[in-house]
Order: structure tokens, then sequence, then C-alpha cells
């Protein structure tokens, strides 16, 4: 009979919502098809929230670590587990040979109230005492392993810090959609990294308090729980700092729930490896026993269903698809843990280890392939950005070189009164004005008609020409905004604060550099991402305090031979041609 050892992780609903990553981990690969003596399986969840934006890297490193510092736990202790092995099988002999002698000689005794029964006279409480010395021994080693995993995981996540310090990173950004109403203003602050041309946020909602936490303990970005199991025949040991659920079935099908959830948490809290008491948190557990299945899920499984008894139900029907359904095991399990999510919305892992499978279907799934799943998830994503590109045909930016960097030092708005103009002019309208002026200075000239009817005449042309200036300006106005509302103009100003660990890895002693504030327009969003280009400080507040002038058209628009119409900014006159 062989042993299957496997586990896969999926991306939870919610973080396809988030376009967030997975931020389970778990430690199976392809070398646990093997038939090493020692089976390892370990599984992490990374949390979730602002604080925790490298929480997916801390729970690789979490199972990474954990698995090879369990396998190594365990070789090391092999000869103590084989001595209590050898002890406690002399101890069971001798127990069955001390019974079956008792009911021979019960049998052979014709009245059994009066009778002596003369047990063997071998002593195992010797072997007894060297299985418990044994013991000892091991939840010492055991102990040593978790504060090993705990000070490799620091040392890892604390070398990550040094070499990629963290950017917090605070923004403003200004659109400017109307030249009647004021630019709408959106503050954003979170994690990101910030290029010369782009600003690549993680989230944007960050606390103001989160900044102080993280000064205190950066190790926390990298937050995640742990989950762990190591078989040795009939040796099972158990590490779980924070959430995540393991269920054990033995051979006789009975089951038991080795690690319970700590009375100190309530709700949705979890202990962490980022804890710094967490060695204090760090559960531990031996067993012996003749397991059938032992299966170890993050809470992404357990959420999704009504109790806890419900997982003996997973982990059974686990232990049957991989005996009944071997051909189909590999190809489904990532859509069976789809299932789990879809209740949970979280990211969902289970791993396992079930003896006694019959070799066929041991090789089987060790020949066939996890399959991706199909889902339209991709589809539900939510980006922290609506699409936007600046429309470089109405906002022309003039760049200066220096120092080697192209900033932009002037806008040129031009375009966009052009083309509200073009859009907006009320040409018929115009031509008519134009044409009843024409008549009437040429009935002026000619001396048709009398004085008074020519003046009235005149002010009635003026009247009519001022209302459709007013009109045309309204209209004008209306156009204008309309564009700009499809083709804002957004400007952006941040600061970046780096928070760098000393090369003693001291927690105490994190720096935060404030780099100076930045300006920029925003030249395109896109999911996470704000593509920028530099402006001088000088340019940023003249378009964010004159917008409304700025874009304004300002030029002649020829009606006729004669006449043309004069914009300058918000004004409208008719004027005659010399």
């Amino acid at each position: 009979m062989k042993t299957v050892v496997y586990g896969s992780s999926i991306k939870g609903n919610g973080h396809f919502i988030s376009g967030t990553q997975c931020q389970d981990n778990n430690s199976f690969d392809e070398k646990d098809f093997s038939d090493d003596e020692i089976k390892v399986i370990a599984l992490s969840d990374g949390h979730g929230g602002a604080p925790y934006c490298r929480s997916a890297k801390g729970s690789r490193l979490a199972v990474d670590i954990t698995k090879k510092e369990l396998y190594d736990f365990v070789n090391r202790i092999k000869p103590f587990l084989d001595e209590i092995d050898s002890a406690q099988r002399i101890i069971d002999e001798f127990s069955k040979h001390s019974y079956d002698a008792f009911e021979e000689n019960t049998e052979n005794t014709e009245n059994t109230e009066n009778s002596e029964v003369t047990q063997a006279t071998f002593d195992v409480s010797p072997l007894k005492m060297q299985i418990e010395a044994l013991q000892k021994s091991i939840s010492i080693e055991l102990e040593a392993v978790k504060s090993d995993i705990v000070k490799a995981w620091t040392d890892a996540v604390d070398n990550d810090f040094m070499s990629e310090p963290i950017q917090i990173i605070g923004a403003k950004i200004f659109n400017f959609s109307s030249i009647s109403q004021e630019q709408s203003v959106k503050v954003y602050r979170g994690y990101g990294n910030v290029s010369e041309d782009s600003i690549d946020f993680v989230n944007v909602d960050l606390p103001t308090n989160i900044i102080d936490s993280i000064e205190k303990n950066p190790r926390q970005l990298y937050g995640a729980t742990l989950l762990a199991l190591a078989q040795y025949k009939e040796h099972v040991f158990i590490l779980q700092v924070g959430d995540g659920d393991v269920i054990v079935i033995d051979s006789e099908d009975n089951v038991d729930y080795p690690i319970k959830k700590g009375s100190h948490m309530i709700g949705n809290e979890t202990d962490s490896l980022c804890q710094r008491d967490v060695i204090n948190r760090f559960n531990s557990l031996y067993l012996r026993n003749k397991v059938k299945i032992a299966m170890l899920s993050t809470d992404g499984v357990a959420n999704a269903l009504e109790n806890e008894q419900e997982l003996k139900t997973v982990a059974q029907g686990v232990y049957e698809s991989i005996t009944d359904e071997p051909d189909n095991f590999r190809s489904s399990f990532k859509p069976f843990l789809r299932f789990f999510s879809n209740a949970s919305m979280d990211d969902c892992t289970l791993c396992f280890i079930a003896n006694g499978v019959n070799e066929e279907a041991y090789e089987i799934i060790k020949n066939s392939v996890e399959t991706e799943e199909e889902h339209t998830l991709d589809d539900s994503y939510q980006p922290l950005f609506e699409n936007y590109t600046l429309n470089r045909d109405l906002f022309e930016l003039i760049y200066t070189e220096k120092n080697g960097q192209q900033t932009i030092t002037s806008v040129d708005f031009t375009n966009v009164g052009i083309t509200a103009i073009q859009n907006s002019f009320m040409l018929e309208q115009y031509i008519d004005l134009v044409e009843s002026k024409q008549e009437l200075e040429l009935l002026d000239s000619q001396r048709k008609l009398i004085f008074d009817i020519v003046s009235y005449g005149k002010r009635y042309l003026n009247e009519r020409e001022q209302l459709l200036n007013a009109t045309q300006k309204e209209v004008y106005c209306k156009m204008m905004n309309s564009i700009l509302s499809q083709n804002s103009f957004k400007l952006i100003n941040y600061k970046v604060a780096v928070f760098e660990m000393d090369e003693n890895s001291n927690i105490k002693s994190i720096k935060k550099t404030i780099k100076d504030e930045r300006y920029a327009v925003v030249s395109g969003t896109s999911g996470h991402v704000i593509q920028i280009e530099d402006v001088t400080l000088s340019l940023f507040d003249t378009v964010k305090s004159e917008f409304g002038t700025l874009v304004t058209f300002s030029e002649k628009i020829p009606i006729t031979d004669t006449f043309s119409l004069e914009f300058e900014k918000y004004d409208i006159k008719l004027i005659k041609e010399k």
C-alpha cells in the first residue's frame, strides 16, 4: 500500500474582485510522490487587510521554511521514534501474552472464584519509563523546531524588507472636468511602488495609524498563519500558529480534531507569525496513530461549512476520490476547492496525507496532471482606478529638458476651445444676423429709409446680436464642459514615505525617509497603476488656480468674407473686418 501526499491553493473569489493575488500557499510539489518514510505537509494563510501587503510572500516563506525544518526534525529523531516503537511492541506483545495466558488458565480451572492466576513475571515498567523519557526528549526537540522556524522566518522577511524597503504613498489627484465648477479632488494613501513614470498602488485606503504600527513592527507586512503536519510510520507531529483546521481520521474511522482555536481569539482574529510573542502562541502536538487521512485546510474552507463536523465529510470525500476515482482526482481538485471559495469568498488551501492507498490508484494520481480550473472570475475584477488616458489632441504638453530629465513646463489648452466652438458654433444664426446687418447698411447708404427707421433697425440688430452672443457663450460653455467631462485633465501631487530597516534587522531602528513632494500630469490610469509625467510646481499651481481661464478659447472665427466672430475667453463679439 502507498501514501499519497497532496495539496493545492486557489485564489479566492474576493481576490478576483479586488485584483489582489492569492495569499494562501502550500508546500506540495511533485517530489511528494515518493517513497520517503517521512511525509510533511504545510500551508499558510497570508492575512488580508491594509497592513499586510506582503503576506503572500510571508506565507510562501512560511511553508518552505517549515517543510524543511519539520522534515529535518523528524529525520533527527527517527532513532528515538524507532526505540519507542520497539519498546511499545514488546509491551503490547507481553500484554497480549499475559491476557492469553489468563484466558487459558481461567478455562482450565474448575473453580475460578478460588483459583489464583499466576501472571508472567516480566516487568514492563522500565520500558514504559524509557518511552516517557524518549517522549520528553522529543518534546524538547519539538520546542526547538518551533524556535528554529520562527527565527528562520523572521530572518527571511527581514532580509526581504532590507532588500526592498516599503513605500507608503500619499497622493492627491485633481480632476479638471468643467470650466464652471471647481476641480474635484481625491485623496489616496496606500502601499505601492513609484518609478519615474508611474505609481503602482497595492491599496489606496491605508489608515494613518497603520504607518505608526509599521514603524513598531514592519514584519506585520508579511503576516501569515502556519499549519503543518509530519508523519513517520505511526508518529504524527502537528504545528500551528493562527487559524486553520486539522482533522485526523484513523484506520478505524475514528475522527480527531487535535488542535483547537485559542480561547483568547475573538471572531475573525488570528495569531500570526509576525507577532513578537509568536513563540508563546505556537501550538504543537505529538500523536501516535494509525492514520488513514490527515487533512489540513485554511479558514477559507471551514468558513464555507456550517460546522466543524462537516470537515469529516470533506476528508472522507477526499479519501474516497483518491481510491474510487483516481483518474479524475487531480483534474477536479481545484474546481473542488472553488466550491468552498464560492461560499467564503476567501483563498482556499487543502493539504493531506492519505495512507493505505492501493498502488494502482497511487500511480494514476502520480502520473496525472492538475489542470487549471475554468472560470469567469476574472470578469469580476474591480480596479482601483477607472481607465483613463490623457487626450493629447486636446491637451498639448510642452516639455523642457533639465539635468537629463524632461519636465512639463506648460500646457497648451487651445485645442479644447477650438473643439468646443467647432461643435457648438451657431453658424446659421450668425449668418442670418450678418445678412440682416448687411441689408440694413445697404439701405442706410442708399438713404431709401428715413433716419429713425434705420436707427430702430440698428438697435434691434444690436440687441439681437447681444442675445445671440449670450446664447452662443452658454452653448459654448456647455460644450466645453461636455468635452472636459469625457476628456478631463488630471494633475497629481504626492509624497513617498520609505521605511528602511538597518543592517542588524533591528525593529526599533526603522528609519522613515520622506521624499520631496512631486507634481505631475496624470497621463493614464489602469487597474492599480497611475501613469505620470512631471510638471513644475509653478505650472501645477497655475493650472490648479486658473484652469477655467486657461482652457477658454481666444481667437477669431471667420463667418463670411466681411464678418468674424472674436472669442476672448468668455467674451464673444461679432466684428466687421476692414
